[in-house]
């Protein structure tokens, strides 16, 4: 059910772990096509002991309970050092290694080798040797994951679709991220779905920040994009880690399959 596999980043001149679930009974039947849905760090999503804080996404049951048919495939974020936060930014921050970690070098910088690899190298090779219909693919992820969710589906608004932003760390690059959804078009996008909890925090970012940071970008967003295509949740009382996502799973799930994909 779940298959793990390594993959070349050719970008990064390494290779990562993916992990791909594949529904029973499904996906060897050659006549279905199935969605599928790209997340990030992918060591978190099926097992608490793979997971970094030894608490997963619990995905396998959030799938088993909405009996959603989709393929879901989990990118391993990058464990060396820093390096999550270069890939899940294309914007680089000089003092955001200060604030969080008395770091003195930037991070952040390397999100858009990150997505082009995702959509030129990891997405058709996994519409190749899987049942997709490469027309309905969802990303999603949560805090930095969700920053690099919007931008790929920004970057991209005819590859993904449908997108899942999920307790997002905007504040990383917050105003580079409002210039680009101010001056970008994504009229393709079908569903985008953002949620923040009362109670995020990340060491100087509490919960205000993370609030007011989300909803700065949804008020742009909203100008862009209807109440069908766009939903924002504020979670009495979410907080920022796996067991918080695990509960809101199976609802967000239901939210990005909804609609024309009925």
């Amino acid at each position: 059910m779940i298959e793990e596999i390594e993959r070349p980043m050719g970008n990064f001149g390494e290779k990562r772990k993916i992990r791909i679930y594949k529904p029973d009974g499904l996906v060897n039947q050659t006549d279905i096509r199935l969605p599928v849905l790209y997340m990030h760090d992918g060591q978190n999503l099926f097992y608490d002991t793979d997971a970094t804080y030894g608490v997963s996404w619990g995905m396998r049951e959030a799938l088993y309970e909405t009996k959603l048919p989709m393929i879901v495939v989990g990118i391993d974020c990058n464990h060396e050092g820093h390096r999550r936060f270069d890939e899940y930014s294309p914007f680089v921050n000089k003092d955001i290694g200060m604030q969080l970690y008395a770091l003195d070098q930037p991070l952040g910088g390397q999100g858009d080798v990150y997505v082009d690899w995702l959509v030129r190298e990891l997405k058709p090779w996994i519409d190749l040797h899987y049942p997709t219909n490469p027309e309905h693919t969802i990303i999603a992820g949560s805090s930095m994951g969700g920053l690099i969710s919007l931008y790929a589906a920004i970057r991209h608004p005819h590859v993904f679709r449908r997108v899942g932003a999920i307790s997002n760390a905007f504040w990383f690059c917050q105003d580079q991220l409002e210039e680009l959804v101010r001056t970008s078009e994504f009229p393709a996008i079908e569903r985008l779905y953002m949620d923040i909890g009362t109670k995020e925090a990340t060491g100087p970012f509490g919960n205000a920040s993370y609030i007011s940071s989300n909803q700065r970008i949804y008020d742009l967003l909203k100008m862009k994009l209807s109440t069908n295509q766009l939903r924002f949740e504020i979670v009495e009382d979410g907080i920022h880690n796996e067991q918080s996502w695990r509960e809101r799973l199976p609802n967000i799930l239901r939210d990005l399959y909804s609609l024309t994909w009925k």
